[in-house]
């Protein structure tokens, strides 16, 4: 149901201290936030309507303005908390996952350092990461993948444990149908040996089915 309309800024004081609020929000919600980030924010939270008191934020020491990230123009934003935590460095070994529609995710924000490296940002598409590196791209619901590592490499089962989230036993999707691997048929493909390290697989003459394991 609809909420009810807020009530106007009495002063100026009263819409510094919202702005500044709906800063703190984003800044929890991200860590550290920049123009593109907050373009699929409500008007009201989003860069234009914010910069003013993060910049006020910033001479009181709720936020840190710097350069956190390669490939972004103009400023970015981090609370004390995430910049302390990008200068003890990111883990290079964890492996991890996000939707491209997640609001993390960097699909669809136009940055310039990741133009054609990354899929669109559509529901659907799961993108896998090994540190700061790509390693997987699972679309249609992980009906197609573009695998960017060898089928030999030793962490490939790990990178495809986002797909068993995809199979719901005991529903109406208890398996998944895999269609293409990297642009060619799955039935075809090299990584079939990775994927039954992982799943039971059954190759059918146009698609591959995965079931999980018990």
């Amino acid at each position: 149901f609809a909420l009810p309309e807020a009530d106007p800024p009495q002063d100026a004081l009263d819409a510094d201290e919202r702005n500044r609020e709906r800063a703190r929000i984003v800044l929890d919600r991200y860590g550290v936030v920049f123009r593109e980030l907050l373009a699929n924010e409500f008007p009201a939270s989003q860069w234009q309507a914010l910069f003013g008191a993060l910049r006020s934020m910033e001479l009181a020491g709720e936020a840190v303005c710097g350069q956190f990230f390669d490939g972004i123009s103009g400023p970015q934003f981090a609370s004390p908390e995430a910049a302390a935590r990008l200068e003890q460095g990111l883990p290079g070994d964890a492996v991890f996952w996000l939707a491209a529609d997640d609001p993390a995710s960097p699909c669809g924000l136009g940055l310039e350092g990741f133009r054609g490296r990354l899929p669109k940002r559509l529901p659907g598409t799961t993108l896998v990461y090994h540190g700061n590196r790509l390693v997987l791209v699972a679309k249609s619901g992980g009906k197609s993948l573009d695998i960017l590592v060898a089928p030999d490499e030793a962490a490939l089962p790990e990178y495809l444990r986002p797909l068993e989230a995809m199979i719901r036993p005991g529903m109406s999707r208890s398996f998944l149908s895999l269609d293409v691997i990297n642009g060619s048929e799955a039935a075809s493909s090299p990584y079939l040996d990775p994927l039954r390290q992982r799943f039971d697989v059954a190759v059918n003459p146009h698609s591959v089915g995965l079931f999980r394991r018990s």
